[in-house]
């Protein structure tokens, strides 16, 4: 059975809920107004990023994967130990109901983490699916050394407007000249108004 790996921000209707996930060895999403969501058809009843959210907790996760949780400087990562439930023993209205057991495996410093990592942690989406980074989670995972790219470009700010604003590019550290003269020619195609 393949693990699967998956991003999950801990703040069930705006809430930090980090610490009941920590002190109940649980992850959870909001909605709980809809009663268990095993019983209900999610396509029907949620579109666009609600549908995408609930169906990835609901009826994606599984024992064995692994969620990173984001949470302030903290990075968490834990392995999902139980399949979805809802649990009607919390408040309706805290709203974290829908919920998955999980064993808590390590918590990083978000400072520590890699370039790369630290850059899909900048997603602004309540759950995402990182299948794509898994050799990356598992080498922070069993804490090997992972190769930092990010010394590799250079971020420049140059001035667009003088006392205004100013543009941020990245650019890779062995740029070509060939490269510098397509991307300048790019660069004269970007305005809005003549």
């Amino acid at each position: 059975m393949n693990k699967n790996y998956f991003l999950l921000r801990p703040n069930p209707s705006q809430h930090n809920r980090m610490n009941e996930f920590l002190e109940e060895s649980i992850i959870a999403v909001g909605w709980s107004d809809s009663g268990n969501l095993k019983q209900c058809n999610l396509k029907e009843k949620y579109d666009g990023m609600a549908h995408t959210n609930l169906n990835i907790f609901v009826n994606e996760m599984k024992e064995g994967d692994i969620v990173i949780i984001p949470n302030g400087d903290n990075i968490y990562f834990a392995q999902i130990t139980s399949d979805y439930f809802y649990n009607d023993n919390i408040p309706l209205e805290d709203d974290y109901r829908n919920q998955r057991k999980v064993k808590f495996l390590d918590v990083k410093q978000r400072k520590d983490m890699p370039m790369e990592m630290r850059s899909i942690l900048k997603t602004r989406h309540t759950s995402a699916r990182l299948n794509k980074y898994s050799e990356l989670i598992e080498k922070i995972l069993k804490n090997e050394e992972i190769e930092d790219n990010s010394n590799k470009f250079e971020t420049i700010t140059l001035p667009l407007r003088p006392g205004k604003e100013s543009v941020t590019i990245t650019i890779p550290r062995d740029l070509t000249k060939q490269e510098a003269e397509r991307l300048s020619n790019i660069i004269k195609t970007l305005y809005f108004k003549d």
